[in-house]
């Protein structure tokens, strides 16, 4: 007959089990621990650099912002000679370009597309069609050939786009879209728009009625995420 073992015997038997299932533990742990920790060191560091890598974006903006104070009526081509100094694809990785969006109340917005034509795109149009009392065209942005499909974008027609814009004007602060697809992106990726408000040079901003009435437009850059990230 099988005798049962002692009490004491058995306690003996399971010490290596328990001593093993013990060490695994704590070395789980430490490697769990160090490898949290090095992820942390990465993550940081990364968003460190994707902060420094926006910021220097918003650097570039607020030049286009000066120098649309500077000049509210400047042309599409001191816009593009002026953007063309900036050498984007070496200074900015990532950005589809640097542009102008205006607002236009619906009332002009006939003479405000023949001025456009009148300035050397014949076939350009506010669109999409929409029904809003106030349209927010993109007037210029730079390099044109890239992003064809953009100049004359209503960006009052989708929420996130609005959404960011008005916040943007209304607080005088840049944002930036939630996730979005460029018309000008084929593939239709994830992108998004940072955009940074621009006003009456001298103008009182105190108020959201002072920065509403004060208001010329934004300086704006479009950036499809797979790029901007690489």
């Amino acid at each position: 007959a099988i005798r049962p073992l002692p009490l004491l015997s058995a306690v003996i038997a399971l010490m290596p089990l328990g001593l093993t299932v013990y060490i695994w533990t704590v070395a789980s742990d430490r490697t769990y621990e160090q490898a949290f920790g090095e992820f942390q060191t990465i993550a940081h560091d990364n968003e460190n650099a994707l902060t420094y890598r926006i910021d220097s974006y918003a650097h570039a903006l607020l030049g286009g912002m000066a120098f649309l104070q500077h000049a509210p009526d400047m042309s599409r081509t001191q816009w593009n000679d002026y953007m063309s100094v900036l050498s984007l694809e070496e200074s900015y990785p990532g950005v589809n370009g640097f542009g102008v969006i205006v607002p236009v109340p619906a009332s002009k917005s006939d003479s405000f597309t023949q001025r456009m034509r009148q300035e050397g795109l014949p076939d350009f149009k506010i669109h999409p069609q929409t029904f809003s009392p106030v349209h927010y065209v993109i007037k210029y942005i730079y390099p044109e050939k890239a992003n064809q499909e953009a100049i004359g974008l209503d960006i009052g027609f989708e929420e996130y786009r609005r959404e960011a814009a008005e916040l943007s004007r209304d607080s005088g602060h840049p944002a930036i879209t939630k996730k979005i697809s460029l018309v000008q992106d084929a593939a239709k990726s994830p992108g998004f728009l940072l955009l940074y408000p621009v006003y009456q040079r001298g103008a009182p901003l105190i108020t959201v009625s002072d920065r509403r009435a004060a208001f010329l437009g934004w300086i704006y850059a479009p950036f499809i995420a797979e790029n901007f990230l690489k």
